[in-house]
């Protein structure tokens, strides 16, 4: 059976009847350490207080914050508009299970006891916490698994549109490059480099579509789309 964490009034009565003195002092613990002895059964470890000089227990609590486990609202917006609304309803249910559990409450305690230069201690949690994964790593987990239970042929229609998608934004964007003068005057490395600076400088969703795109930077495109305006002529 897992410990289980006791809340402080809990502690507090444990203490008591054990005539321990309790001091909330917080440490770096870490078992590797050649004098911190980590007593895992929590009943061992609170009947350790026998073979004491100094009935003295010391604790911490600590707490998590429950933003770093919902999924944000528009997430799903990441992902193709055909497994959207899908999305959407995983997360809103997820996220009301998160927000069922009581972050006011500790997630995790540590206890210690000091005695003749070394620290025994003992870690318990709240397992509804512990076995959480943070938003982003649950986000993928929830995709993955809705990816997972899609036909083929649905699969082939998402990346179909995908496809098509980006290949309508990229050319919206070339259109737009090719109409602008100063491109057509960038004949040299160096001055595209610095039409790329500028043009980008005040579009941060053009820079976050060429990264999304697979171009490994910015001037990867451009460098691709000058060669086709080079190649009808339109530098002339």
């Amino acid at each position: 059976m897992e410990p289980r964490l006791l809340l402080k009034d809990e502690l507090e009565s444990v203490a008591k009847a054990k005539g321990l003195f309790l001091i909330n002092g917080e440490i770096d613990i870490n078992s590797e350490t050649s004098n911190q002895i980590e007593i895992p059964n929590q009943t061992e470890f609170m009947n350790f207080y026998q073979h004491l000089k100094t009935k003295i227990l010391f604790y911490f609590y600590i707490y998590v914050d429950q933003e770093a486990y919902l999924i944000s609202n528009n997430y799903h917006e990441k992902y193709n508009e055909a497994i959207q609304k899908e999305l959407l309803e995983e997360f809103k249910n997820y996220n009301q299970s998160v927000m069922n559990i009581d972050f006011n409450k500790p997630a995790s305690l540590f206890m210690y006891y000091i005695q003749d230069g070394f620290l025994f201690f003992n870690y318990s949690d709240r397992k509804e916490i512990a076995d959480l994964p943070v938003n982003d790593d649950k986000a993928s987990l929830i995709v993955e698994e809705l990816v997972d239970q899609l036909s083929e042929e649905k699969v082939k229609k998402i990346k179909e549109k995908a496809q098509d998608d980006k290949n309508k934004k990229e050319q919206e964007l070339k259109d737009v490059i090719f109409s602008d003068p100063d491109f057509k005057t960038a004949t040299n490395l160096d001055f595209r480099r610095e039409f790329t600076k500028k043009f980008l400088e005040n579009r941060p969703e053009a820079k976050e579509f060429l990264s999304y795109a697979g171009y490994i930077s910015p001037m990867h495109f451009i460098e691709k789309i000058w060669k086709e305006f080079k190649g009808k002529g339109l530098h002339k």
